[in-house]
């Protein structure tokens, strides 16, 4: 109950100093998502889960304090069984933006996005998480600070990264003593088509790991209706001098409003946890559907449906199949600047 105290708190400071600055100059905003899920699991002919959740709440508010300088913090409330009231609380963004130094670019420091991969632009079009995400190469969000900026004429854009390495979920004594360092860049070499690459790089002197080098290419190629993402991962993790190497990619076509409001996105993701044994990496098929009833502006959901038949199936023979269908409403909202 303390955690939810001190963060409630939090936030009502941040709200009443937001409402205040308003007064006083820069502008502030609120806005809502929420995920609400049912989720049925089935290992070959067995139920695993049959439920519905509150799988995302996020409350956010960003303030401008001038053209150069905003702010955000990012509450999650999210249906969860660790809590005795049935749900849970996440910080998941405190950040500030500083457009100072960096010609075309600017500075963040707080908790923010992970700048890896497809991880940061990752918007859940299918329900499932990115792979690097999904397979625990990196967390999604962390504590750090980051430079980037655009390349000029619009032929992409770069990242340079310095996090705790552990992600948003850990802070205190479950810190190692070292901190990670990334590095990510985006070109566009013509309209349509993206190519990109990053790296990851931590040397810890405690477990769990002793070295972490994960690296990624990512392509992504939209023309009209036709957006594909595609992306190849790679990592060695563990004992400094004989670190364990592990492989896999995801393939993953958006075809846009195949009929009026509706995208079909098929994936096909393959990881291969330990590439010296053989038999031990899951392959995972999903076909998705998504169905916007109300599209907000930037091509974000106002109000979208999302169903997500999904399969894994384990290499190892005999292996039995796991199966999912996810059926999720998503929807969201802002209120005016103020």
């Amino acid at each position: 109950m303390e955690k939810w105290r001190v963060l409630m708190s939090l936030l009502g400071v941040l709200i009443a100093s937001s409402l205040l600055a308003g007064l006083k100059g820069g502008e502030s905003q609120i806005k809502a998502y929420s995920w609400y899920r049912y989720t049925y699991e089935q290992e070959d002919t067995d139920t695993k889960k049959n439920e519905f959740a509150v799988k995302r709440g996020y409350l956010r508010w960003e303030h401008q304090f001038t053209d150069k300088i905003k702010s955000r913090v990012t509450l999650d409330f999210f249906s969860s069984d660790k809590d005795p009231h049935g749900a849970g609380l996440k910080l998941k963004d405190t950040y500030v933006d500083l457009k100072y130094l960096i010609p075309e670019g600017k500075i963040k420091a707080g908790l923010q996005k992970t700048y890896f991969g497809l991880i940061y632009d990752w918007d859940y079009l299918t329900i499932q998480k990115a792979l690097e995400d999904k397979e625990k190469l990196v967390s999604s969000r962390d504590y750090g600070i980051s430079i980037g900026g655009n390349i000029p004429n619009g032929f992409g854009e770069w990242n340079l990264e310095i996090v705790n390495g552990e992600g948003y979920k850990k802070t205190g004594g479950d810190l190692n003593t070292e901190l990670a360092y990334l590095g990510n860049i985006r070109i566009i070499p013509i309209p349509g088509i993206t190519v990109g690459a990053s790296v990851l790089n931590e040397n810890a002197k405690e477990s769990p790991y002793e070295k972490r080098l994960p690296t990624v290419g990512m392509g992504r190629v939209a023309y009209g209706p036709i957006d594909v993402w595609l992306e190849y991962l790679w990592t060695d993790r563990g004992d400094k001098d004989n670190p364990t190497n592990s492989q896999g990619y995801m393939v993953m076509p958006i075809l846009k409003d195949v009929l009026p409001n509706l995208d079909i996105i098929p994936r096909y993701d393959h990881w291969d946890p330990n590439t010296d044994e053989e038999d031990d990496g899951p392959t995972r098929y999903i076909l998705g559907f998504n169905y916007h009833f109300v599209k907000a502006s930037k091509g974000k959901p106002g109000v979208m449906l999302q169903l997500n038949f999904e399969r894994k199936q384990k290499e190892e023979e005999d292996s039995k199949p796991e199966n999912q269908l996810l059926a999720q409403l998503r929807w969201e909202f802002a209120t005016g600047a103020f």
